[in-house]
């Protein structure tokens, strides 16, 4: 890679953490061009050579923003030490990851509940609604990837579905930060532990 692209990948890095903390800050439709090249210390020419609309810098964000945890989640996945975990041990690991992740990430929560709200609108609709539609189908095959694994190994019961169990989990986690958002009192550690447990719990096969 030429020093000349690592230079344009990190300013495009940079944009997109500013953009993202300008969107959580402010809101999406409060937020102004000028506002985020000014907190990416970048000229506004700049930011539209990078981005040509505030949607289209949106659908960066979006994209940046839940890639980043699907790339810590591989990443995880890959490590040597992950390979000696069972099933259950790797569904384990992954849903921890996330509850940091969340946590490290906690004050641009409320712009990622703004982006799947802005995925209705009709502006949106169509670009937005495709990349979350990917985003989503990434983290279920790599949930049931492992729930396969563990039903091959005879970890996990023998009826399991992979797909519609992964479905679930994502669709339970993705409720817990949901209702989180909405009532901060709410443990989304507390109830990510008692999620793995329920989870785990159901789907190991019988033991002696």
């Amino acid at each position: 890679m030429t020093p000349r692209r690592v230079n344009r990948e990190l300013k495009s890095a940079r944009i997109l953490t500013a953009a993202a903390q300008v969107f959580a800050r402010r809101g999406l439709e409060a937020s102004t061009m000028s506002q985020i090249a000014a907190a990416a210390a970048v000229g506004k020419g700049t930011l539209y050579e990078y981005f040509p609309s505030k949607q289209a810098l949106v659908l960066a964000v979006s994209e940046w923003f839940t890639g980043e945890m699907l790339r810590e989640v591989e990443a995880m996945l890959e490590e040597p030490e992950s390979g000696a975990l069972s099933a259950a041990g790797k569904l384990d690991a992954i849903v921890h990851l996330i509850l940091d992740w969340t946590d490290d990430m906690q004050e641009l929560m409320p712009l990622m509940m703004e982006i799947l709200a802005a995925a209705s609108t009709e502006a949106l609709r169509e670009p937005l609604g495709e990349s979350l539609r990917v985003s989503y189908a990434d983290f279920r095959r790599v949930v049931a990837s492992i729930v396969e694994e563990g039903v091959r190994r005879g970890e996990f019961r023998g009826d399991l579905e992979p797909a519609s169990v992964a479905t679930v989990t994502v669709g339970a986690l993705d409720g817990l930060f949901l209702q989180a958002w909405f009532d901060p009192r709410i443990d989304t550690r507390a109830g990510g532990e008692q999620l793995l447990r329920l989870l785990i719990g159901g789907m190991k096969t019988a033991g002696p």
